[in-house]
């Protein structure tokens, strides 16, 4: 019985975790509202066209609609890394905004917090194009380099808690959501994003 009640003295002391908004870019969808009425509309969001690959870098494969703009001035990012970082680095730093939003709050708000960033990524094509070019080597590393996501996101959102990114595929965002929960549930942090 002693036990028990230290167990849920101690379980009792944990902060509740809620994930409380959510954002992202998807085939054919600017954002989670859109991805949600092409599916429920059956809409087919692969398409054939070479607006981003060559056709045969597979025919047919999802694709977001807009993938060359970014906002550097107003997310704080150095010109030269803005035109040499990778698209899903700009997506992230984005989606993270969004999210933030989407949970009810002003991004201002989280200024100078405790808060953490988790990311999670892949090989992708900019990290290929980069070690096939010497052309501002400096800065598209730096603007490639999938370790630095999450610093990247920190950084634009002026945040103080711990970054960093997990080489991960598919399964990683289940990792990195356990890894948010308990670092928020322990009281480390007072939020995370993902």
């Amino acid at each position: 019985l002693e036990e028990k009640i230290a167990l849920n003295s101690k379980m009792n002391n944990k902060y509740e975790v809620v994930i409380s908004g959510i954002a992202g870019k998807f085939p054919e969808s600017e954002n989670v509202n859109e991805l949600k009425k092409n599916l429920f509309d059956k809409i087919n969001m692969i398409t054939v066209d070479d607006r981003r690959w060559q056709r045969e870098v597979p025919a047919a494969i999802g694709k977001v609609k807009v993938a060359d703009r970014f906002d550097s001035i107003f997310f704080g990012v150095h010109k030269q890394l803005s035109t040499n970082m990778s698209g899903e680095t700009k997506n992230c730093i984005e989606r993270s905004y969004e999210a933030i939003i989407d949970a009810g709050f002003h991004p201002k708000e989280l200024n100078n917090t405790n808060s953490a960033v988790i990311m999670v990524s892949n090989l992708n094509e900019w990290e290929i194009s980069v070690a096939q070019t010497t052309t501002n080597a400096g800065y598209r590393i730096l603007g490639s380099s999938r370790t630095m996501q999450a610093n990247r996101v920190s950084s634009a959102l002026n945040l103080r808690g711990p970054s960093f990114s997990i080489d991960g595929s598919f399964t990683g965002g289940m990792q990195a959501l356990e890894m948010a929960k308990t670092m928020i549930s322990n009281g480390h942090v007072r939020s995370a994003l993902v």
